[in-house]
């Protein structure tokens, strides 16, 4: 906050935060939708319950040419996955045909999608990842 004191116009005021405060407080309403009583009271109005985003599985896919090796690259690499896990999820790739990943909001699992099939393009390899809505159960 600047002052204006004996023509100095950048020195800083000194006021206690206590007296700034109930300064910049005194006479603002709540930001929140209120109803005031006659008496002088508040009644804060209830707020729509706000629901949880719907979340997304992000998904490897089975190929007949992509390594192993560099599907446990890419889980390492992407998601910072342990070496154990992410060759639990490469068998998982492997043997069913896809693997979860991650769960995420859509945005972060487009990203992650999009970077691992730009990933696997330019190493030359055809993994592919793409997203699917979670069911609650899957990630309750």
């Amino acid at each position: 906050m600047l002052t204006a004191d004996a023509g100095n116009m950048h020195s800083p005021a000194v006021h206690s935060s206590s007296d700034t405060l109930s300064q910049l407080t005194t006479g603002m309403r709540l930001a929140h939708p209120a109803h005031e009583h006659p008496q002088g009271k508040t009644d804060v109005l209830d707020r729509p319950a706000l629901s949880q985003p719907p979340l997304y599985g992000v998904l490897l896919l089975n190929d007949d040419y992509t390594p192993m090796e560099f599907v446990v690259h890419v889980l390492q690499k992407f998601f910072h996955i342990e070496q154990q896990e992410a060759s639990r999820i490469m068998l998982q790739v492997h043997r069913e045909g896809r693997g979860l990943c991650g769960v995420f909001v859509r945005d972060v699992a487009e990203t992650y999608s999009s970077r691992i099939n730009r990933y696997a393009r330019r190493s030359e390899y055809p993994l592919r990842a793409e997203i699917e809505v979670c069911s609650q159960a899957q990630h309750d």
